[in-house]
């Protein structure tokens, strides 16, 4: 199967100060006092690229006028009932809740909750400063059970960490020219939220280019978010921790990242991925067709392994032998080169410690589903665990103690979190699952 990579190395091409700078408040922690500040790496001679040298933007350094976040008091919020039988956590995190199903983002933590809610509409007080006037991204740190407001109240979430959240707003919202073109318009610029230090920053860089439905195509891992640029065709990611932005050699779509790797969907529709460190690209030649849009194939990369949704039908081949064209899950070991494909009841594309997350359990050639379950598929044994629910669960996203779920009150048909209220909206859940 490794035969199958074509391999090929070139030179990224890294820019520092005039390619990509970053503006935006600087928050003491959680309730303190706000002063405006500029973060920007030196400038950089412009890089060259495949021999020819490039005139970069020189992108202003000003601080953007933000708005400064009406609160970021806390109180706890653990769940006031105890964990059900099954060991499902309940939390008072209530709203919208990103993953790998969805095109706009993904949560990569378990212990940052991110989340979009509007406490007037709710109708409860999320972060616990006495009134219901606050409305736009929150997050949930369930180590602590506490439930902050990050101040950030016209931005669209993209994805968290257990140190950053990163959203996109509008040039039209800051009010300022952030990508260079001479115009402010609705140009969606990328902004993230440190959560240790309260910072929210703002991200100047050209353009972003438009990913089908998603006017900002933007995933997180570590320190770096990737993405693309509306002028160039390789996918950049920049680097949170160093202030680098970085164009690589890897041209395609749907980037995703993990660590060190970026998978990603080549022009001829190819799943390819390329490795940060060696600066080289492998090309699986394995091709990826989504149902409806590309971004159907939900492509995720966590460690050694990328996974992702497949059409048989578009692809017009029985992946998985089982006599069906229909929804599969591909599943690629990085290290040996291996391919195997799964029915799409069988598992997802929610990945982490060598597990593949799932809510639900295939039982025979039927394909019978029983319960409301969640669980996991070992990536080396095959084995699979599962655990009962109450209610259906939807999964966000997993760590080596369990897994986040969000599940709905109005299914359970009783006040699962002790708020006091049965909740339409989904609330966030944590069950620990078993190890062996």
């Amino acid at each position: 199967m490794s035969a199958m990579l074509n391999r090929m190395v070139t030179r990224r091409t890294v820019l520092k100060g005039s390619g990509a700078t970053v503006a935006g408040v600087l928050l003491a922690p959680f309730g303190g006092r706000v002063r405006a500040g500029t973060l920007a790496s030196p400038p950089l001679a412009a890089p060259r690229i495949a021999g020819v040298t490039a005139t970069l933007p020189r992108l202003r350094s000003a601080p953007a006028p933000l708005h400064e976040p009406r609160s970021l008091l806390t109180r706890p919020i653990t769940a006031a009932v105890e964990p059900d039988a099954s060991g499902l956590h309940y939390t008072r995190a209530e709203g919208y809740f990103p993953n790998r199903g969805s095109a706009t983002g993904i949560l990569r933590s378990t212990e940052v909750v991110a989340f979009e809610a509007h406490e007037s509409r709710l109708g409860i007080d999320l972060d616990g400063d006495g009134d219901t006037s606050q409305g736009g991204i929150f997050y949930l740190h369930r180590p602590t059970g506490m439930i902050r407001f990050t101040g950030i109240e016209r931005g669209s979430l993209r994805g968290a960490t257990d140190r950053w959240i990163v959203f996109v707003t509008t040039e039209a919202v800051l009010g300022e020219d952030y990508n260079g073109d001479g115009i402010i318009d609705d140009a969606p610029i990328p902004g993230f939220f440190d959560v240790e230090t309260g910072q929210v920053a703002y991200l100047r860089v050209p353009r972003l280019r438009h990913e089908f439905y998603d006017p900002a195509w933007i995933r997180v891992s570590g320190n770096r978010i990737v993405f693309r640029c509306a002028e160039r065709p390789e996918i950049a990611y920049y680097d949170l921790a160093t202030g680098e932005l970085v164009y690589t050699p890897a041209v395609g779509r749907l980037p995703a990242i993990d660590g060190d790797r970026i998978a990603y969907v080549t022009s001829d529709s190819t799943l390819a991925f390329y490795d940060i460190v060696d600066d080289k690209i492998s090309d699986t030649r394995e091709r990826l067709v989504g149902a409806d849009s590309p971004t159907d194939v939900e492509l995720t990369v966590a460690g050694d392994w990328i996974v992702y949704r497949n059409y048989e039908r578009f692809v017009g081949k029985d992946l998985d032998g089982d006599g069906r064209l229909d929804e599969v899950i591909g599943i690629w070991h990085v290290t040996s080169g291996e391919l195997r494909y799964l029915p799409a009841s069988a598992g997802s594309t929610i990945v982490a410690n060598n597990r593949m997350y799932l809510t639900e359990l295939v039982i025979g050639a039927e394909r019978q589903v029983t319960g409301h379950r969640v669980g996991y598929r070992d990536l080396f044994s095959d084995e699979v665990r599962m655990v009962d629910l109450p209610v259906r669960p939807r999964l966000i996203a997993a760590n080596d103690d369990g897994v986040l779920v969000a599940v709905r009150e109005t299914a359970a048909r009783r006040d699962l979190n002790g708020d006091g209220r049965i909740s339409q909206q989904l609330i966030a859940a944590f069950v620990s699952l078993p190890r062996e």
